[in-house]
């Protein structure tokens, strides 16, 4: 199958600074061949941007809070990912890998030209006599997201992040880590328990540890984990076991080999 360059290839700027925003506008302006369809201060409304539209191209800013360029990108559905061109103020380990997995990627106080370099690239990307160039990288961008998720789960412990995103059709919920109660898994999938409401999603009890790193979060038997401050009681229970009763009033019964992980909670 044959592609050619669209007539105007669409830009949306994501940057929680006006200051970088403003950066990438300037240096678009009277560019033939482009058009800024949007811009976005933060990664929830990007998300929220790119779920009812759609994009060409997205200059995505890589530290955001609640949601990173990173997150955004992996919380999209495969068939609404844009090309992505990175913008980071910060030379760290993935800068390299950028250069292969992403479309290009731009290094803050962005100079003209290399900007103006990346926008070759990106022409040239859509100008492609056959679609082999845009479908590997598509995949390849894929897949560095997929090994970065691991990363960054490890990483998160030092975030201290405050949420978890959970998707729920074509939205993503941002769950704050405080409403959660009780965490069970299900095969592949966790059942999050905030209050009398159930979330359900696609990760391991051991990617949720890794994600929230949050010494909040307790794990009592091989498939649950409570949050130690919304215990309302703790009582024994058959063979030294015990049962855990939460405020909204969620029942857990503990694992014998999570005992002293139990003790640890109600030994003050």
């Amino acid at each position: 199958m044959t592609s050619r360059i669209p007539v105007l290839i669409s830009v949306l700027i994501v940057d929680d600074e006006a200051l970088g925003r403003q950066r990438v506008s300037q240096l678009l302006q009277g560019v033939d061949d482009f058009t800024i369809k949007g811009e976005c201060d933060s990664g929830v409304s990007a998300l929220k941007w790119l779920n009812d539209n759609t994009v060409d191209v997205v200059f995505l800013d890589i530290q955001m809070p609640q949601i990173d360029g990173f997150e955004l990108i992996r919380l999209l559905p495969a068939h609404k990912r844009p090309f992505v061109v990175f913008a980071t103020a910060y030379e760290q380990y993935a800068v390299e890998a950028f250069k292969v997995h992403a479309l290009d990627y731009l290094l803050k106080p962005i100079e003209r030209g290399e900007f103006g370099d990346t926008l070759q690239r990106i022409k040239a990307t859509f100008a492609a006599k056959n679609q082999t160039n845009t479908d590997q990288r598509a995949l390849q961008l894929n897949a560095f997201l997929d090994a970065l998720s691991v990363k960054e789960a490890k990483a998160a412990k030092t975030a201290n992040k405050s949420y978890i995103p959970i998707k729920k059709g074509d939205r993503v919920l941002l769950i704050s880590l405080t409403d959660i109660e009780l965490v069970e898994a299900d095969r592949n999938y966790l059942n999050v328990h905030a209050g009398q409401t159930i979330y359900r999603t696609r990760e391991t009890l051991k990617q949720f540890a890794e994600r929230v790193g949050h010494l909040s979060f307790v794990q009592v038997h091989r498939s649950r984990m409570v949050n130690v401050n919304r215990i309302k009681e703790v009582q024994s229970w058959f063979h030294g076991d015990y049962m855990i009763i939460t405020h909204s009033g969620l029942e857990c019964a503990t694992g014998a080999a999570y005992k002293a992980a139990v003790r640890g909670i109600i030994d003050t």
